[in-house]
């Protein structure tokens, strides 16, 4: 809590700074004594579950009360106003942090190479924060390795669609590789691509098996560490579309196992973890023992197995390893002839080239459209982000088309950073 001797770096770090000066300034003007104890959350104590009732009622005001920072004309200090409307009272860089993670989201989703599973995407099908989980998965004995570099960074590439198939290979290394469309290794129906790993007809078998002895292991698993609800839990494992095995040929890119092969993880496989196991910990704990173990079969079975038939295909064009890794220094650009020393000199100085980042501006949406012009009051408010990520809450508040940033694109500075 703020106390009078808080200084001014201190303050700005504080969530909620003005209400807290407006308490001190109370206590102070009306000779208060007050004294303050520590009462437990969810503890049935009336004033603190009244309080609560009103902090949640105030989260979600059209109109929030705004403490006017210019009253209190003892303070010194330069407040950061969000859009000159409202003073951001908080820690300004976790708040920063708030704000520009839909704008990310936002690029993200308007990737070109993730346009194999946009709609994926859009429709709410990957589970963001088990994905983060998995991919920041560490099963070595020690933090860094080698080892651990090489494996996130194959996820990442997978579940970004850049990992290097052929297709990306021939585009790296033109010399090394055919010209033109370059058919899949395995079954020669379509370009051999990121996106048709998974879609292969060849793949179909191998992630039927899968999926059936994964519906097996998760059973088994949510058995041993729970007691609520397992009267049903065969029921709904069968229910849920991740583990429909009826599929004919190859599997459909709408289903949850493409997402899978790729390294995302499914809703419908979260579901299950958040149903049945209450605990966060044991939840993350267990999700990425059996997640592990189905990513190994699946890279087994898929991602390897297609690999050694790459390089038994490349080994037929008498493309090697050593052949890529020296592709630059061999087949370099041809310099530019040196000058004529009889032409004059204009003493031109270099052209600069300027690169500057590009967010796309096609908005992640949802029906219903975004009409509150307050909402970011909600995004920083401790009762909107105490119990989860802005992921949680983006189809239940209101907050359809979160491009709400479009202003920090055009003028940043004259925007946002109003200071007073």
């Amino acid at each position: 809590m703020l106390s009078g001797i808080a200084s001014p770096r201190q303050k700005l770090k504080q969530s909620n700074f003005l209400i807290w000066d407006l308490i001190f300034f109370l206590i102070e003007e009306k000779q208060l004594l007050v004294s303050l104890y520590k009462v437990s959350g969810h503890s049935n104590n009336p004033y603190n579950d009244e309080a609560d009732l009103l902090a949640k009622a105030g989260a979600h005001v059209i109109e929030p009360i705004i403490v006017n920072h210019k009253f209190f004309v003892k303070q010194s200090l330069g407040f950061i106003s969000w859009n000159r409307l409202h003073v951001v009272d908080r820690n300004v860089r976790k708040w920063a942090d708030n704000v520009t993670q839909p704008l990310i989201f936002n690029s993200m989703v308007n990737n070109k190479a993730l346009s194999p599973i946009k709609q994926q995407i859009i429709d709410g099908d990957i589970d963001w924060t088990f994905t983060k989980e998995w991919l920041n998965f560490n099963d070595q004995d020690v933090p860094c390795s080698a080892k651990l570099s090489k494996q996130q960074g194959s996820r990442i590439k997978k579940c970004n669609f850049i990992y290097p198939t052929i297709d990306i290979q021939q585009r790296n290394y033109p010399r090394l590789y055919p010209i033109g469309s370059i058919p899949c290794i395995e079954c020669a129906n379509a370009r051999d691509d990121n996106t048709h790993v998974g879609l292969c007809k060849e793949h179909s078998i191998h992630i039927k098996n899968i999926l059936i002895r994964a519906a097996y292991d998760l059973h088994d698993l949510i058995m041993k560490n729970t007691k609520d609800g397992i009267s049903i839990l065969e029921e709904t494992i069968k229910n849920i579309s991740l583990f429909n095995t009826s599929f004919v040929d190859a599997l459909p890119q709408s289903h949850p196992g493409y997402l899978l092969i790729h390294h995302l993880v499914p809703s419908d496989l979260t579901k299950i973890f958040n149903i049945y196991i209450n605990d966060k910990k044991l939840r993350f704990s267990l999700f990425s023992k059996f997640f592990s173990t189905l990513m190994s079969s699946i890279d087994a079975l898929i991602w390897t197995r297609r690999a050694s038939l790459v390089k038994q295909w490349e080994s037929t064009l008498s493309i090697t390893k050593n052949k890529k890794r020296f592709y630059r220094k061999r087949h370099k650009k041809r310099t530019p002839p040196p000058p004529d020393p009889g032409a004059p000199d204009h003493n031109l100085s270099p052209s600069r080239h300027y690169n500057s980042r590009h967010f796309a501006t096609t908005p992640y949406y949802r029906d219903g459209g975004f009409n509150d012009n307050f909402a970011h009051i909600r995004w920083t408010t401790s009762n909107y982000l105490h119990s989860g990520h802005w992921t949680t809450y983006r189809d239940n508040i209101g907050f359809n088309n979160i491009d709400l940033f479009l202003i920090l694109q055009n003028s940043f500075l004259k925007n946002v950073f109003d200071i007073r």
